[in-house]
């Protein structure tokens, strides 16, 4: 099969490429845009049924109690520091409203920890990196 077509507003990282579709259906023939594997049609009924699978953040265990963890966690830090976070502690980044502050549990939750008790951006607390600093603190 030849390669899909780049263009200068589409260097070749980001070409298109056929849609992987939905999992056990064929794919829907079109392409995949933005560096992504589905198209938008797709990727939008791929990530409500992985959602759905999924559970709310209350069924996760991210519920009220999180919540209040998360908020007494930031009153905190600003009686301590006199506003309120503005860059994550672990990378330095800024907080920002696509890159919000959470509450990070030392202890994942997979393993028992039942509660949120520092800060960080939500990249940071997110990525694969924190949960093998975590592993790493817990396990000199």
């Amino acid at each position: 099969m030849a390669p899909l077509p780049t263009t200068p507003e589409r260097p070749p990282e980001m070409a298109l490429r056929p849609c992987l579709g939905l999992p056990g259906m064929p794919s829907c023939g079109k392409l995949a845009t933005g560096g992504h594997s589905r198209c938008p049609s797709c990727r939008g009924a791929y990530n409500r049924a992985r959602d759905l699978l999924r559970g709310s953040p209350t069924q996760r265990g991210l519920g009220s109690t999180h919540r209040a963890q998360v908020k007494a966690l930031i009153e905190a830090y600003i009686a301590e520091h006199g506003h309120t976070p503005n860059t994550c502690p672990m990378c330095s980044r800024d907080i920002t409203k696509s890159n919000p502050i959470t509450g990070q549990h030392t202890v994942p939750r997979a393993q028992g920890g039942t509660h949120a008790d520092t800060l960080l951006c939500l990249s940071c607390n997110s990525s694969e990196g924190a949960r093998v600093r975590r592993t790493q603190t817990q396990n000199p």
